[in-house]
């Protein structure tokens, strides 16, 4: 409805609204768009802490005996996660430059999904390396038998994929609503100004 008063607005001899009035309102649809965005990546990096302390503390709980290079090591991984969260989080806000809101969206769309694809790839593999040490830590810590070892490695494949689907699914449902946001707004924004 809000596109169609628009483009009625433009097609008038004089409009009640300007191009450049027009494109602020995208601009802030836009925002607000790329706001609830930071919000979610917050909340999945408050999630990626939760389980990082989680981890450690199961190490201790569990008494294993490289607890502390194995707690140095979560803490490294979870870093690495909190740093990829910064340049993300940095990198979608340059996006809203001067560059003209079209652009922007679209850039920011790019990235999106570039940063999505990554995520459903990245994280299943840094759960299933964190899987197969912790489980070789365990298995040296109580002297495990080697069958019992290597079917501990087993689970590792099921394991994966678990944490594949899992990512997908908490992928899609924390980013593609707000990717499915910004899309339609640049659909809006490409019809307003054909």
């Amino acid at each position: 409805m809000e596109l169609e008063i628009l483009k009625k607005e433009l097609n008038k001899d004089q409009p009640k609204y300007s191009r450049q009035e027009i494109q602020s309102i995208f601009e802030i649809k836009t925002k607000r768009a790329v706001g609830s965005m930071n919000r979610v990546m917050f909340f999945d990096l408050i999630i990626m802490t939760m389980l990082a302390t989680a981890m450690i503390a199961l190490t201790f709980i569990i008494n294993l005996q490289d607890r502390y290079f194995i707690s140095l090591q979560i803490l490294l991984v979870a870093g690495v996660l909190y740093l990829h969260y910064a340049i993300k989080r940095k990198v979608i806000y340059n996006q809203l430059s001067n560059n003209g809101i079209k652009n922007s969206i679209e850039n920011i769309l790019y990235k999106m999904n570039v940063y999505v694809n990554i995520y459903k790839g990245l994280v299943p593999i840094i759960i299933c390396s964190i899987y197969i040490k912790t489980s070789v830590d365990i298995a040296q810590s109580f002297k495990l038998s080697n069958e019992l070892y290597w079917g501990i490695l087993l689970t590792t494949l099921p394991f994966g994929y678990g944490a594949y689907k899992l990512t997908c699914w908490l992928a899609n449902r924390l980013y593609r609503p707000t990717i499915e946001r910004l899309n339609q707004l640049n659909n809006k924004l490409f019809k307003a100004f054909k």
